[in-house]
Parts: C-alpha cells; sequence; structure tokens
C-alpha cells in the first residue's frame, strides 16, 4: 500500500501545526504563571513600615534564649517548627510548661554537619519520640504531624498562652502560620517569630517574614514586646496585641 505524496505532506503540516500550537499554548501559559509569581512575590517583598505604637514599648534582648525567661511558667504553648527538638529542650528547661505542642511534618534531614547527622527525613519522628519520650509518657509533650498551619486549625480559639513559629519562611506560609496564632492566642497572649529577617544570607533566598509580622501589627493591632537578636541577625521578634 502506497500514501499519496500529498497526503504525506499534508499530515506532516497538520502534525507540525498541532505541535506548534501546543507549544505555544504551555511556553505562553508558562510565561504567564512566572509572571504572576514574581507579581505576587515583587507585592509580597514590599517593606512595610511599622508605626511608633508598634515599637513604643520594645526592648532588645542579647538572644532568642532570653526570651524564654520571660514566658509565663506552666503556660499551655505550641512550638511551630521543630526540627530536632534542641530549642524545645530549652522551652522545656526554662519555661515549664504545663502542655507543650511539638508541631512539625517530621520528615526533614538534621541540621548538623553530614557524618554527625543525628535522624534523616524517615528516623526524623523517632527520634523526636525518643528524644521527649519521658515528657510524652507524662502527658506533657505532645507531637502534632503535619503541615503547620493545618495542624494549627485543629485548636479552639484562645488555647495557648504563648507560641513560638519558626516553620516555613515564604511570605504566605509565614501569613498563614500568624492568621491561626493570632486567632489561637489568650487575648494577652504571645506569639513569638523567629527569623524576622528579609533575606536569608545563609541559604541565599528572600524571607517573607518581617512582611508578614509588620502586615499582622497594622492590620490586628499587634505591637513588638521585645526584639532578641542574633550573631548573624537571624532575630526574634515577640508580638503581643496592644491594649
Amino acid at each position: 500500500m502506497t500514501i499519496n505524496p500529498g497526503i504525506g505532506i499534508f499530515l506532516f503540516l497538520a502534525a507540525f501545526f498541532i505541535l506548534t500550537v501546543v507549544n505555544s499554548y504551555i511556553y505562553l501559559k508558562r510565561r504567564k504563571n512566572k509572571k504572576a509569581e514574581k507579581a505576587l512575590a515583587e507585592q509580597h517583598m514590599e517593606p512595610v513600615r511599622l508605626e511608633k505604637k508598634h515599637l513604643q514599648n520594645c526592648i532588645v534582648l542579647s538572644d532568642r534564649d532570653e526570651i524564654l525567661d520571660l514566658l509565663p511558667k506552666g503556660a499551655v504553648a505550641a512550638e511551630v517548627g521543630v526540627l530536632a527538638g534542641d530549642f524545645s529542650e530549652k522551652i522545656l528547661a526554662r519555661t515549664a510548661p504545663k502542655q507543650l505542642y511539638l508541631m512539625d511534618t517530621f520528615f526533614s534531614n538534621d541540621w548538623v554537619e553530614s557524618k554527625n547527622k543525628r535522624f534523616n527525613p524517615e528516623s526524623h519522628l523517632g527520634f523526636l519520640k525518643e528524644r521527649f519520650k519521658e515528657q510524652i509518657n507524662r502527658n506533657v509533650v505532645h507531637l502534632q504531624k503535619g503541615i503547620s498551619w493545618e495542624v494549627l486549625k485543629q485548636f479552639d480559639d484562645h488555647f495557648f498562652d504563648w507560641i513560638y513559629v519558626d516553620a516555613g519562611h515564604s511570605y504566605p506560609e509565614v501569613y498563614d502560620d500568624l492568621l491561626q496564632a493570632k486567632r489561637l492566642i489568650k487575648p494577652n497572649g504571645y506569639i513569638i517569630m523567629n527569623d524576622y529577617i528579609f533575606y536569608s544570607h545563609a541559604e541565599e533566598v528572600n524571607y517573607g517574614v518581617i512582611q508578614a509580622v509588620n502586615k499582622l501589627c497594622l492590620d490586628d493591632n499587634f505591637e513588638v514586646t521585645h526584639f532578641a537578636l542574633h550573631p548573624q541577625m537571624y532575630c526574634d521578634v515577640v508580638l503581643k496585641r496592644i491594649v
């Protein structure tokens, strides 16, 4: 069976045309998405200024450990973003919480050098269970696995005395965490936000922490009560509702 040369050329041109249209569609869609993502990123990277009322009571601390000594003892608290639990251990020792909810995906590598890693994604949760076995058995520590803001949604309003947030660092992630945190703290409660920095020089990526925190202060009438320094300026801020 032979194919008419004219039909063959027609089929080739038709296939070429369809392929061109499909590729053009994919290219334009990707370009549109990239433009939208860039516009969103630029919008969220716009600096937001705090007013005098948001800072007039702010006290500067030497590091975030000092924050723990100022928090109420015997509190119901949460740490959002736990990793190895190193800071969790300090929370337990210095604040003696009644209940401490540790929230994380529990599927990460340890932050230390490769040869000294204490866990990998598969063993992450098991590492924390073992590290805080005693406190878990005493019903003080509770491990909550999942995406931070989705886990926070499971709690009733005004459940926590204070919440420490150190999870995702993009603007949408931070703001979603803060939207839940403001609902969950008691009227006189605290939100402590880690890594209040515009750009992470260690990772070479933009953070959205400053933008999200400042927006919360402006929109929901929060003030910065404490600003805790860090040697590389990955600072912490303590937030409380303005009375």
